[in-house]
């Protein structure tokens, strides 16, 4: 079954000002990452933006945080930063690509 993608218009702002390239890997990483949400990403709690837990996927230099609601096939982007919210940046999956 398709999982539906939905972006934050905070992370369709930061897209919009992102090169070329960032977009391209950004949605590159996401479309792999729709191929299995919990096997290519990585779990994350932040209280500050929800009480649930998060997960988040890298793509260059940033990641991106997001929701996977797996009863409903649906995965909501809702944050990029400049860096790994948790440990190393080269902890979170990458696709290889």
């Amino acid at each position: 079954m398709p999982i539906n993608v939905e972006l934050h218009p905070d992370v369709r702002r930061f897209l919009r000002k992102a090169s070329p390239e960032i977009r391209n890997t950004f949605y590159e990483q996401l479309c792999w990452l729709c191929e299995n949400p919990i096997e290519h990403s990585i779990a994350y709690h932040d209280p500050a933006l929800s009480r649930y837990i998060l997960r988040y996927f890298r793509f260059g230099d940033y990641v991106a945080l997001l929701g996977f609601l797996a009863a409903r096939d649906e995965i909501k982007v809702l944050e990029c930063r400049s860096s790994n919210p948790i440990g190393d940046p080269h902890d979170a999956p990458q696709s290889g690509r």
